[in-house]
This record gives C-alpha cells, structure tokens and sequence, in this order.
C-alpha cells in the first residue's frame, strides 16, 4: 500500500494526504469512503472505490430509524453552520 500510496500521491494536486491514505485502506480492505469532495469522489470513482456523502448517509440513518427527521434536520443545521457548507439533495433524505 505504501508504494500505491507513493505512486499515487505524485500526480495528485487536489487530493490531501488523508484522503488519499483513507480512500487506498479503504480499497484495500473493501470498505466505501465517506466524503463531499468532488475530487475524492472522483478519485474514488477511477480507483474502483466506493463512497457515500453526507446525504447517503443521513438518509440511510433515517430508513434505519436511527435518526427522526427532527434529528436529520438538526445535524444538517450543525454541519452548514460549523462547516460553512450547504448540504444539496436535502429532499433525498426524506424520498418515499
């Protein structure tokens, strides 16, 4: 994995360190990758990766019953406002 990582890491400009070591464990050991970066998806996609962001992930809390709607709102809330961000597909979330 470090020669990967090594090999990889030359031609990157747009993919941090982290993402990129967290994204080759992950295709090491056949796990998805989590993130909202268009670049590490990207990535992800032309290395044979899966990921999921924000959106799958909450709306999978909210089939599972981990989390009510009220709580899915909230931690939208928390993350636009913490990390400056806004979370697209909102109305994904909440899909019949």
């Amino acid at each position: 994995m470090i020669k990967e990582y090594e090999q990889k890491k030359e031609g990157l400009k747009n993919l941090h360190a982290g993402e990129l070591t967290s994204i080759l464990l992950c295709k090491r050991d056949g796990l998805d990758f989590a993130t909202n970066d268009s670049r590490a998806k990207r990535f992800c996609k032309e290395n044979g990766v899966e990921w999921l962001d924000i959106v799958d992930i909450l709306r999978l809390c909210y089939v599972k019953h981990m989390l009510d709607k009220k709580e899915i709102e909230t931690i939208i809330r928390d993350i636009e406002e913490t990390d400056r961000t806004r979370i697209t597909r909102k109305e994904r979330i909440f899909a019949d």
